[in-house]
This record gives structure tokens, sequence and C-alpha cells, in this order.
């Protein structure tokens, strides 16, 4: 016989035992067993006497405490005449995971301060184990750097390897001096040195912004005159002599057109512009979007974008004269299916945009929404413009009733806004390096804003409800994206 202990890894312990059966008619006297040339096997056994039919056990122990392929043989004595002596082979293999990282050592060198930068460290088991339950963590002046992955448990069979990346956002000016430590249980397995030294941020761009003051509005209307929205066509038209009370009493001068969502009518407008001067703005307004539309719905973005930018005519009239040199533009989209103003070919959002380049002068373009919903029957006025000085306004929170009817007999309710107020950066800058101061008209105290950076456009932004007022200076300084270089 032979005792096989197969592949265990090392560090681990396995038993094996063999049973010593008397099967003669006399005592049996069994010498303690011993192990040659012993390496990782052991025997924990001692002298043994069996009577007839009795037996007994010796075990031998595998506990390797390194890798490789072991053999040994377990021998003892009887007093047996016809085979006194045993030998029994012993074998096994010891296999060991082992763990290395690359690079042995991650020099970050020298960033400047917000200027992110990012490296990928491996994770390689080099031996023939899994390596199992492996956390890693930094240790150290690691001010700035994050690990993906830290703090989680990691496996890496035998061979294998795992990528993780870590990354440095210098907030100031400071040296680094981190430890990547991998830990396995209580057991440190193996570390890395990561280094780097920032540098200060030298702001070089400047720029300064005057905030409009709108005093001409210019509003479109996009009806959708669908065969579902006569209900809500009437009770917005119900309310159409307080809405033009309303305006009535705003600081700035207003005009109306109308057109439908309805394809075949293509921004076609559904009544003359309604101004000031209209002898009744009210029933004007009534009468237009109370129309009905005929059976080829369109897209309420569509609709809108080509009555502003086509002489398509209605009673005679091009509407091209629509927009006003220096007037704000407002688009209010109304239907209960769907939000019209999202309706072109799938992307709101970038048709959104395209409306702030109908407008080169420091004005606005403000986009609202009114659909199906809840309950609420009024919509707000936002913005979203462009110019090469300014992008966007707003009416400083100003609000326009649409409908009054204390118990809506077709919920509606707005679904806005759309709103931002923004400044173009050129060039581009470091989104960590902006720094604004935002003067009041009257000069006093700077005013508080919140505003983000949109890469994409290069866009300073102000967030809904952070507008910087009307007539205010906004100076804004930056350093350059490309200070950050790689």
């Amino acid at each position: 016989m032979n005792l096989d202990f197969g592949t265990i890894e090392v560090g681990d312990w396995q038993i094996m035992e063999v049973e010593i059966r008397n099967s003669g008619t006399s005592q049996l006297n069994v010498t303690a067993p011993a192990v040659a040339d012993a390496g990782p096997f052991s025997s924990s056994g001692a002298e043994l006497i069996l009577r007839t039919n009795e037996t007994a056990t010796i075990s031998v122990s595998f506990q390797p405490s390194e890798a490789g392929a072991f053999s040994s043989t377990l021998t003892f004595e009887t007093n047996a005449p016809r085979e006194p002596l045993f030998e029994i082979p012993l074998s096994g293999v010891a296999q060991a995971a082992a763990l290395s990282i690359t690079p042995e050592q991650l020099d970050l060198g020298s960033r400047i301060e917000g200027c992110p930068t990012s490296r990928t460290i491996t994770l390689n088991n080099v031996g023939d184990a899994a390596l199992l339950g492996l956390e890693v963590s930094l240790s150290g002046d690691d001010d700035g750097l994050t690990l993906n992955g830290a703090g989680d448990l990691i496996d890496i069979d035998a061979a294998g390897s795992v990528e993780l990346t870590i990354t440095w956002v210098p907030s100031e000016t400071v040296a680094i001096d981190a430890q990547v430590v991998v830990e396995q249980g209580n057991d440190t397995l193996a570390s890395l040195g990561v280094t780097g030294q920032s540098t200060l941020l030298i702001t070089t761009e400047e720029a300064e912004f005057d905030v409009p003051e709108v005093s001409e509005v210019d509003f479109l209307w996009v009806i959708d005159t669908g065969l579902t929205m006569d209900t809500v066509q009437m009770r917005i038209g119900n309310g159409g002599f307080e809405l033009m009370d309303e305006l009535e009493d705003q600081f700035y001068d207003w005009r109306f057109a109308i057109v439908s969502a309805d394809s075949a009518q293509s921004g076609e407008l559904l009544a003359p512009i309604i101004d000031t001067e209209t002898t009744t703005p009210g029933a004007a307004f009534i009468a237009a979007v109370t129309q009905s539309g005929s059976t080829t719905p369109g897209f309420g973005m569509e609709m809108a974008w080509d009555a502003l930018n086509s002489p398509n005519t209605d009673i005679g009239s091009p509407n091209e004269g629509l927009l006003r040199p220096g007037a704000g533009l407002a688009i209010v989209f109304v239907s209960t299916g769907v939000d019209q103003s999202t309706m072109l070919n799938g992307s709101g959002e970038a048709f959104r945009d395209a409306f702030i380049a109908l407008k080169s002068d420091p004005a606005m373009v403000s986009i609202s929404v009114v659909s199906g919903g809840e309950s609420g029957c009024t919509t707000g006025s936002v913005a979203a413009s462009a110019s090469p000085e300014y992008l966007a306004a707003s009416w400083r929170g100003q609000v326009q009733s649409v409908c009054v009817n204390p118990i809506p007999l077709w919920p509606m309710t707005y679904s806005g806004p759309y709103q931002r107020s923004a400044f173009p950066l050129s060039p581009p800058a470091l989104a960590s390096s902006i720094t604004v101061t935002v003067t009041p008209e009257d000069g006093k105290a700077a005013a508080s804003t919140d505003f983000t950076y949109d890469e994409s456009n290069d866009w300073l932004i102000f967030d809904e409800g952070s507008l910087p007022p009307a007539g205010a200076e906004v100076e804004v300084a930056w350093a350059g994206a490309d200070v950050c270089g790689d």
C-alpha cells in the first residue's frame, strides 16, 4: 500500500491513517513508526501491543512549508514471523500562491494642483494556487489619492492578475508618500510605494460679463391641437384674459405667436401676432389656442423650429418677424401626451441647445413645458440663450399663469423648468480652477451663486435658483484646461 496526500497548499495540514490488525493467534508487538527523511511528513505513533483480532491506527501528517513534490517512507517493525518489516511509501504535492505588484514603485511626478492623473497597478499571482480574500488599502501621506477597489475583497486565480486604478487629484501644494498595501487576513503579502509632488496653480485667464436686463420678450406657444386636447385647449383659453392681465403688469414689452404641433401646418401661425397693441389680446389668444388641428400629429420641437426659421405664412403674414432684435424668446410647449419640447429625433437636449443658436444678441431663450400630470395650472419662465458675450438670462423668478380652473377637468402640470444661465469661457477652463465673483448693480456685497462647468460646451453654468441678478457684473478667473498637460 501507499499513502498519497494529493495536492494541498503550502501551510495547510492533511492527515491520513494506517490501520494495523492482529489477525494471528498470539500477541502482536509493533515498534514506533518512523518517517525516513521526514521533510513535511510526520507520524505521531508509539509502540503498539495488539491482542488477537485487535486493531489500532497510526496517523501520518503532511504539512508542507514550501511548494514542491515530496516523498518519503513510513517504517515500522513487528514480531510477525512472515513479514516483520513494513515500509509504506508516502507522497504529496504542495502548491503555493505568491503575490507581486507591478510596477514595483509608482512615482506620479510633479502635478499642478487640481490636475488629476491616473495610473494602473497590477496585482500578479505568480504562484500555482489561488489567492483568496485579498484586501487592498492606502496608507501614509495619501492626500488626494483614491484607489478603485480599496476595501473590497479580491480573489486572484493561480497565474492570474487583477488591475486597479490609482488616481491623484492634488488639491493643494503637498508631497505624497503613500503605500498600497495588500493583505490577506492579518498577513501583509505585498506593498507598493506611491510618491508625487503637487505645485501651485497659477490662474492666467480672466473675463467680465454684464448680466442683461431683458425689456422685450417674444412668446411662441406650440399647442398640441389633436383630438384628445379639446378640453385642455378650452381650459387654457379660459385663462387667456387673466394671463394677459398679468402680463400687463410685467416690466417687459411682450408679444405672442401661436403655432400648432400638427405637422400639416408646419409652424404656421394660428393667428396674427398678439401684442400690447392688440385690441382684445385675451380674445385673440383664446381664438388661437382653441383651434383644432388635422389628424397629422407632429413634433412640437420641429414645429417651433419651422416657425422660427422659415418664412411660413398664415393670413398673409410672414412669421420670421416674430423675433425682435435684442428681445428674449420664450417657447412654451403644451401637450397632454408627451413632452413636446423633447420630441424631435429622440434628442430633446440637443435641440434645446440648438435653439440657443437662434439668438446672436445678449438676450435669452426660455423653454417651458406644460404636459399631462396630477395637478397644477402654471408655468414658469426659464432661460437658455447664447451670444458672444453672455449665455442666458431669466425673468428673475417671475411666473405667468397658463390657465385658471380650480377643479381641473384634465389635470395638467408644468414639467419644467429647463433653466440655464451661463457664460462661455475661452480658452476652455480647468474646472477646479474657476473662481466667480458676482457684484450686483448697486455695488454692494457680492451675490452668492452656485455654478458648474460644462466641459462639452465650455460654459460656466449657474444652477436653477442661483442666477446672478439682472444688471450684475460677473467676474470669472480660471486656468486653461491645457495647463494639466497629460
